[in-house]
């Protein structure tokens, strides 16, 4: 797990503890709540529309392979012939994509040493040919707003013009510079691959395959080509991607290795700008909001030298909601985390791992 810490962070002082953690992250923790076994109407129409998929796997496009993938993986019907089918189709579709707009060359930065970094910048951290994994520091925004990239997201998917998809990247930038967080990701992957197409495709989210907020420092992966970009979006959408943060939280939060599991609903609320250009920024916990799904385990507690009280919680995220971490934990105790706006320092920290096989169904097919 990569961890780090800003100046003067009360994190610093308890990072030590996580010596015991940061190897396993979730690992010695309780599984996921169960999910209930779906009615048997339910798994004989994902049964006859997993056997018409697979007869017409050559008209679906990207889009709609996601779309399948995720479903099948939610509901724990995704089997290995059936994502594999859906990943030898979107290497197809990268490859014409890459063939179309041109394959990556030329140089791109090179791989930094992790213990002498200056996390106050974008770096490469590791890459493979089609692959990097980059370095997020806090108040660097990702304000990508591809289709693509918002459907492996669970976010809704909008057919949006480049004049209003600049627009709205206009309007985060511009709220970003009020705030003092003008630096983007976007266009440093710009600068950093300018012989790759992908990084100038900003309906492609640049090649940024998942976000992290803009107090949030941590590892993303960004993909060199559409083929990479596509294979690595049908892994988030089968779910083989573990999200695991580090967040500092004001207050006393639970017991030392206590699983909290939270499922509040978050519902996005919409602002606008002075030149009427709407944009989403302010989130709240609401009964009409989006589902979403935390695991939360305290690690240590501390206090500082004014005698106020810190929780270190390592937080697994399973869905992608717009600050939930923020939200949602602070909340199960009623004590704000150390990176929202009324905090003062603090960040959270994230880390991704990899499962090395598809989940398979909990039965087999036909049983």
């Amino acid at each position: 797990m990569l961890i780090t810490h800003t100046p003067y962070s009360p994190l610093a002082l308890l990072i030590p503890r996580l010596g015991a953690y940061s190897g396993r992250g979730f690992a010695t923790m309780a599984a996921t709540t169960e999910r209930k076994e779906p009615p048997k109407a339910v798994i004989e129409l994902f049964d006859v529309l997993r056997e018409e998929s697979l007869n017409r796997m050559k008209d679906f496009e990207a889009n709609h392979l996601f779309s399948l993938v995720w479903a099948y993986s939610t509901a724990k019907r995704l089997d290995k012939q059936l994502y594999e089918a859906c990943l030898d189709r979107v290497r197809q579709l990268g490859n014409k994509k890459d063939e179309a707009k041109g394959r990556g060359v030329g140089e791109r930065p090179s791989p930094v040493d992790m213990d002498e970094m200056d996390t106050t910048v974008p770096a490469v951290l590791h890459e493979t040919k089609h692959l990097s994994v980059i370095w997020k520091p806090a108040h660097w925004h990702v304000s990508v707003t591809s289709a693509i990239a918002g459907a492996a997201e669970e976010e809704v998917v909008d057919d949006t013009t480049d004049e209003e998809t600049e627009a709205r990247d206009s309007a985060v930038r511009t709220v970003s510079s009020a705030n003092g967080n003008a630096s983007g990701l976007q266009e440093w992957i710009e600068e950093a691959y300018p012989g790759y197409p992908i990084a100038r495709d900003r309906h492609h989210a640049h090649g940024i395959l998942h976000r992290l907020d803009v107090g949030t420092s941590g590892p993303l992966l960004l993909a060199h080509s559409y083929k990479g970009f596509y294979m690595g979006r049908l892994v988030f959408c089968s779910h083989q991607i573990d999200k695991e943060y580090v967040a500092l939280v004001k207050g006393h939060m639970g017991t030392v290795g206590e699983k909290i599991v939270i499922s509040d609903r978050i519902k996005i609320l919409k602002s606008t700008l002075d030149n009427g250009q709407s944009y989403s920024t302010i989130c709240v916990v609401a009964p009409d909001g989006k589902p979403s799904l935390t695991e939360a385990a305290p690690v240590a507690h501390y206090y500082d030298g004014s005698g106020v009280e810190y929780s270190l919680v390592l937080v697994k995220l399973h869905t992608g909601r717009t600050h939930q971490i923020r939200l949602v934990v602070p909340s199960s105790r009623g004590s704000p985390s150390c990176c929202s706006p009324q905090s003062a320092h603090g960040t959270h920290r994230a880390s991704l791992s990899m499962r090395s096989e598809v989940r398979q169904p909990d039965r087999p097919r036909g049983s």
